[in-house]
């Protein structure tokens, strides 16, 4: 009887938080190099000499530009409801039509003088004004910018300023 008590006390104890592993153990620790925190280390060179602080200036947000193409002027996006579809689709169908005599007027005018509009005025002059293409409205701030080496008039969105 007493050995069968002693083996339910070892096998309670053993439940009970004696599993094997370390109590004092804090798991992993890392370590990092001092430069990795922030500290500097002084060298026989550089001991005594003031650091200066320098951060990279921010980059430029570049502006983004897509083909004039319909949906881009933001128009007609109305959600899907019964009357609203029909609004949304007549609104892009229009903007389509205008985009599309742009390229047809880009068409006529490389099959007669053999090459496209070299500047954005040139392609403004010989193609928007001598075609009187009335181009759709954009959202406030984007513009249109006609690209000579894709000979397609793009649209430029203007950039969130963080």
């Amino acid at each position: 009887m007493r050995t069968l008590a002693a083996i339910a006390t070892i096998t309670v104890l053993g439940f009970a938080g004696c599993s094997g592993e370390d109590p004092f153990d804090t798991g992993r620790t890392r370590s990092a190099a001092p430069e990795a925190m922030g500290i500097t280390t002084d060298t026989v060179e550089s001991a005594g000499a003031p650091v200066a602080k320098q951060e990279a200036p921010e980059p430029a947000p570049q502006p983004e530009r897509k083909k004039a193409e319909a949906g881009v002027t933001g128009r007609g996006n109305y959600g899907g409801g019964f009357g609203t579809t029909a609004l949304s689709t007549r609104v892009r169908v229009q903007e389509k039509l205008e985009f599309l005599q742009v390229d047809q007027a880009l068409n006529l005018y490389k099959a007669s003088t053999g090459a496209l509009p070299k500047t954005h005025e040139e392609f403004m002059e010989k193609i928007i004004k001598a075609n009187q293409i009335n181009l759709p409205q954009l959202q406030p701030g984007d513009k249109y910018i006609y690209d000579p080496e894709k000979g397609q008039l793009m649209v430029e969105k203007e950039v969130e300023k963080k």
